[in-house]
């Protein structure tokens, strides 16, 4: 099985698209990373919209709390295209992975004092 794969600085704008949740990881699962889904504008087919799953490693627990859909953040981190043959099928298959660091943007617009108790319990955070 043949493999390539390709990474990318990358430093954008976007806006969370998907329900922020933390994951373990890590020895002995002690550590978190925050996992979501972004759109970016113009990385889309035909310079449209285009949507990328994203990791977070650094300050995970806290962005869980700060971030919820729909907030617009900056993105700054890495992509990595990988392309491989199917072993099974032969076809060609593909995937665009990101990590790094989201800021959000619209500070001025600060969650209620409910958002966030409402944001950690889904994902668990709360004690």
């Amino acid at each position: 099985m043949s493999q390539t794969a390709n990474t990318t600085l990358c430093i954008t704008t976007a806006t969370i698209i998907g329900n922020p949740e933390l994951r373990p990881y890590g020895r002995d699962n002690a550590d978190n990373f925050l996992r979501t889904r972004i759109m970016v504008p113009g990385i889309g087919r035909a310079g449209g919209n285009g949507f990328l799953d994203v990791a977070v490693f650094e300050d995970a627990e806290t962005l869980a709390l700060t971030i919820d859909k729909g907030t617009k953040v900056a993105f700054n981190g890495e992509l990595r295209f990988r392309e491989w043959e199917d072993k099974h099928t032969g076809a060609k298959r593909s995937a665009l992975s990101a990590t790094g660091t989201l800021t959000p943007l619209d500070t001025a617009e600060a969650p209620t004092s409910e958002r966030p108790a409402a944001r950690a319990a889904r994902r668990g955070a709360a004690k």
